[in-house]
């Protein structure tokens, strides 16, 4: 772990003790922290009343009710504390509260959170206090408290309403009278439309006219309200206004709107037309859209394929169908997508021949269409055209049937894999392997054994394959393909064994190792290959046998990959089995590529034999870099039992090897294994280049002062740094460390070492790991330690922590 890993670590645990004893004070008494709480201090307090009020029954709200009534009413509160009560009592409020709350409609601060608990809170009281501050808030409070009153759907505010329609306000008026949406309302909003100044004070109005649920006193008003939006869509050129217009229309009459929709789709602005086509389609009123659907054929293509792309009712259908035999490709891809929606067993036939006839967009949009159709004739429709059609559509019928997942059509599948089209037998095999079930195997055991030509095999294989791995009992399934083995052709023997090779069981195994000294060269190959691509270890013993007899290279390098991946498998052995196997295959393999696999996996093994054996292939000097890698990896493992020897075959790889990354590893791992202790905290830094300290650097003691949030750095650009650091006595150095600024970024590359002004070592293009460089060093000793830096990433060499180490 580097030093600035463990400041990391230190300031998260005392943030947690600091956290902690916060929480602990907090909590002590949760209603006077609230009112003293102000917006960015903790919640603790806020948290647990908040925590009362989710668990509380209804019989405790009351007394939690008066807790926040205290916070609100008290003189002490701080406007954040009042704030918070009043959005806790949105959940907890009732009329005692709305006194309390009304007093604060005149806040400008307050007013909003007090009105969303008034809006909250059932009752008279409230809808009366609302109208009440209608005449008593300041103006830019009205807004506010008409927008609570028509959410609240106060129809006895209507009278008090009207007579803002013509105050700076009005805007805000029409919508709680719309909202209301009586028969009075109404009107206000007719005469308000004649009234009010700007284009958006009406979008406003026109937009809010009618709510999302329509009041049934608006139903008895319908025939004047109609009239008023007839009008305004004639009157107006403004897309929102007629839309507004549009929808409100369509709710009042109904039908009897449907020219107006027709008139919309056919306008010339396209916003208008995607908009009444939108509104048609969601009405839900289904004569109304009967009626634009005749008319179909006098719309513009673009209004009615945004029709048919919305439509979601199944009286649709038949204006739907013939839009999907037109001439116009849109309408046609936007025909097909509906009827996945409200398509049924009639529009089977229909699409079966465009998915198997046609390409591109309309074959994609019948196939997802008939994959969705609902109902259970639907399957009933594919499986008859599944035996009577010609064979594309039998075959695409087949390929639906998998896709609806319909499990009733197995014995029909059972049947058509035997048809005479090579395409239906195939797609049949295909859909088998999606359905079939453990009742289902033995007939695609036998279509398997029977398959009349190459291709035909490999897709009933496929088909075995994912039936055996979704049954969940595979001792049976094994038994049953292991019956079928002898007797058939060794192209279908093969067959058989690889799908066997899929099924963990021990039968499978067995299988496996008998049929490797088949007599056939083709049965035998796929034998080999399942054992050494068996998924567990319990095939690992027959790994090295196979390496050692095998008369081909591919199946000796097969058996050692297979030996390799399952030693790190594990498989219960005792680290010292492991070594042993893995040995084996580095002994057997014949080639660098294998052996290189068996020594990354012996570094994984925590043994002395597996060291042993890695350091062995530290003087091959085609191996050398990934034998030190398994050393380094082993010696930092067993190191603490057996140091000593951790020890020596990290100093035999600095002994033997020549390769740069065989050596910087070793170097790396000297750091761990070697016992070192870092001196350089003790010492002075000095900078002796001449150039200034960099942005936010922290002069040269940064560097060796512990602490990783500093740094050394120096102006950017410069040809050559200096950092010297003075010990207080002749100290010994073993080695050094480097924490650059960021890895690889602004951190040392090409320097020289100094002992007391003698060169110790060079270094050039240093690697990093983790933005951590480690140097091992052949002992020095010395009282000043020198850094002459004349290349680096980024702009300068900055440093965050230099460590000097002497042995212990």
């Amino acid at each position: 772990m580097t030093l600035m890993r463990y400041a990391v670590l230190f300031t998260l645990a005392l943030n947690v003790i600091l956290a902690s004893a916060a929480f602990a004070q907090d909590a002590a008494n949760p209603d006077a922290e609230l009112l003293r709480y102000a917006a960015g201090q903790p919640r603790t307090a806020l948290l647990a009343i908040e925590a009362e009020l989710r668990a509380a029954a209804p019989d405790q709200l009351p007394a939690l009710e008066n807790r926040l009534l205290r916070i609100l009413q008290s003189a002490e509160a701080t406007r954040d504390a009042k704030d918070w009560a009043c959005r806790q009592l949105r959940h907890a409020g009732s009329e005692k509260s709305v006194a309390a709350l009304a007093a604060l409609l005149a806040d400008p601060q307050l007013e909003t959170v007090a009105r969303w608990a008034l809006q909250s809170i059932p009752g008279a009281q409230v809808d009366e206090v609302l109208r009440e501050a209608l005449t008593t808030v300041p103006a830019a409070s009205k807004a506010g408290v008409l927008q609570t009153i028509g959410s609240r759907r106060d129809r006895r505010a209507v009278s008090a309403i009207a007579p803002w329609a013509r105050d700076p306000n009005a805007a805000a008026a029409v919508w709680p009278s719309a909202s209301i949406c009586s028969a009075h309302s109404s009107m206000a909003w007719k005469r308000y439309r004649w009234t009010a100044g700007g284009t958006s004070d009406v979008r406003t109005a026109a937009n809010a006219s009618l709510p999302p649920i329509w009041p049934s006193a608006y139903r008895a008003a319908s025939a004047t309200a109609a009239k008023v939006f007839r009008e305004v869509f004639a009157e107006t050129s403004d897309t929102v206004i007629q839309t507004a217009a549009l929808r409100n229309s369509l709710l009042a009459e109904r039908a009897q709107a449907a020219d107006l929709a027709e008139a919309a789709l056919k306008d010339s602005s396209p916003r208008l037309r995607l908009a009444a086509a939108k509104l048609v389609c969601e009405t839900g009123d289904g004569a109304l859209l009967d009626a634009v659907l005749r008319s179909l054929s006098a719309l513009p293509a673009d209004s009615v394929a945004t029709v048919l792309n919305l439509v979601d009712d199944p009286a649709a259908r038949p204006a739907v169908l013939a839009a999907a035999n037109g001439d116009d490709p849109a309408i046609r891809l936007a025909a097909l997508h509906a009827l996945a929606r409200i398509g049924d067993a009639s529009s089977v036939s229909m699409l079966l021949e465009l998915a198997s006839a046609s390409g591109g967009a309309e074959q994609a949009a019948a196939r997802h269409s008939l994959q969705r159709l609902r109902g259970v004739e639907v399957d009933t429709a594919l499986a008859a055209a599944a035996e009577r059609s010609e064979p594309a559509q039998r075959a695409e019928a087949i390929r639906t049937l998998a896709a609806r997942y319909a499990v009733s059509a197995v014995p029909l599948l059972l049947r058509t894999a035997q048809d005479a089209s090579d395409a239906v037998r195939i797609e049949s095999l295909g859909a088998l392997g999606a359905l079939a079930d453990r009742q289902s195997l033995s007939a695609l055991v036998r279509l398997l054994v029977a398959a009349p030509s190459a291709d035909q095999l490999a897709a009933a294989e496929r088909a075995l394959l994912a039936a055996c791995q979704r049954i969940s009992e595979p001792d049976a399934t094994t038994a049953e393909l292991s019956a079928a083995l002898p007797g058939p052709s060794a192209e279908v023997r093969s067959s058989l064994l690889r799908v066997l090779a899929r099924i963990p069981s021990d039968g499978s195994l067995e299988a496996l190792r008998a049929a490797r000294r088949d007599a056939d060269a083709v049965v035998q190959d796929a034998a080999i290959r399942g054992l050494a691509e068996w998924p567990d270890a319990r095939a690992i013993g027959d790994m090295p046998e196979i390496a050692r007899t095998a008369a081909s290279l591919p199946h000796k390098v097969l058996a050692l990959r297979g030996l390799v991946r399952m030693a790190a498998l594990r498989g219960g052995r005792a680290p010292a089995e492991t070594a042993a196997l893995l040995g084996e295959a580095l002994t057997l393999a014949p080639r660098s590529e294998e052996k290189k696999l068996a020594l990354a996996a012996l570094g994984d093994v925590p043994h002395i034999a597996a060291l042993e054996l890695a350091a062995a292939g530290l003087d091959d000097k085609e191996l050398e870099v990934e034998a030190a890698m398994a050393v380094v990896k082993i010696a930092k493992r067993i190191q603490s039992s057996d140091p000593e020897r951790a020890k020596a075959a990290v100093q035999k790889i600095l002994e033997v090897c020549t390769a740069a990354a065989a050596r910087q590893l070793a170097e790396s791992a000297w750091f761990i294994i070697g016992s070192l202790v870092n001196i350089a905290p003790q010492g002075k830094a000095s900078s002796p280049d001449g150039w200034e300290k960099d942005g936010a650097s922290s002069g040269e003691q940064a560097a060796i002062d512990g602490d990783p949030a500093t740094y050394w750095d120096k102006e950017d650009g410069k040809a050559l740094y200096r950092l010297v650091v003075t010990l207080p006595q002749l100290e010994r150095i073993a080695a050094l460390s480097i924490v650059g600024y960021e890895h690889h970024r602004f951190a040392p590359k090409d320097f020289e070492i100094l002992g007391d002004g003698k060169t110790v070592k060079k270094i050039e293009g240093a690697q990093y790991e983790d933005n951590l460089l480690i140097v091992k060093l052949d002992e020095v000793t010395c009282t000043t330690v020198e850094l002459k830096i004349t290349g680096y990433y980024g702009g300068s060499p900055a440093i965050r922590e230099l460590g000097l180490y002497r042995p212990q």
